[in-house]
C-alpha cells in the first residue's frame, strides 16, 4: 500500500515582505518602461533634444503653442512638436511610474 501524498504548504509572506516585493516590482516596471521605444526611437530622441529645448523656449514651455505663430518663423519646430507624445504612455503606466494612483 502506498503512502498518502503530502503536499507542500503554500508560501506565506508577512507585510514587510509583501511591501518589499511591491517596491521591487515597481522598480522593475519603471526600468523596463524606460527601456521601451526601440533603439531607433531613442537615437532620434537624443539627436532631437536641442530642437525640443528650442521649441520649449520659443513657446514658453508650450504655453504659447496654441496660436502656431512660432511655426511660421521656425518651420522645423513643427516636426519636433509632432513627436512630443511618443511613445505614448497609458494612464496606468504613467501612474505607476509616478508612484501614484491617478
Amino acid at each position: 500500500m502506498s503512502q498518502p501524498r503530502r503536499f507542500a504548504l503554500p508560501p506565506t509572506w508577512n507585510a514587510d515582505q509583501l511591501e518589499a516585493a511591491r517596491r521591487e516590482a515597481i522598480t522593475r516596471f519603471i526600468t523596463e518602461r524606460n527601456a521601451e521605444g526601440g533603439v531607433r526611437y531613442q537615437a532620434a530622441f537624443r539627436a532631437s533634444l536641442d530642437a525640443v529645448d528650442e521649441l520649449f523656449d520659443a513657446t514658453s514651455n508650450l504655453v504659447a503653442l496654441g496660436d502656431g505663430v512660432v511655426f511660421t518663423s521656425r518651420a522645423g519646430l513643427l516636426r519636433v512638436a509632432r513627436y512630443l507624445g511618443g511613445p505614448p504612455v497609458s494612464a496606468d503606466d504613467l501612474a505607476a511610474c509616478l508612484g501614484a494612483a491617478l
